[in-house]
């Protein structure tokens, strides 16, 4: 069983950098599969980018994942999703 070490970073926006959101480790089985919940917290805005990479410390080789952060309860409106009658 070899630890599997899962690092997030979230893009926010164009005109912010890249920002670390949450590391977790986990550990796979003989056949190097394994399951992780990973919070995206403290990055919740809608459209921002999270890139999910997967190392291990035994092996020179890593996994890459991307998705979007999506409204994650229809009809619940964040503040910071509220768009200003101007």
């Amino acid at each position: 069983m070899a630890p599997v070490v899962l690092v997030l970073h979230a893009t926010i926006s164009r005109d912010l950098p890249t920002v670390f959101v949450n590391r977790a480790e986990v550990t796979a089985d003989a056949d190097g599969h394994f399951v992780a919940t990973v919070p995206i917290a403290p990055d919740f805005w809608r459209g921002s980018i999270v890139t999910v990479t997967a190392t291990s410390p035994s092996t020179v080789s890593s996994a890459t994942a991307q998705t979007v952060v999506v409204l994650p309860n229809p009809g619940v409106v964040l503040p910071a999703d509220d768009v200003p009658n101007c």
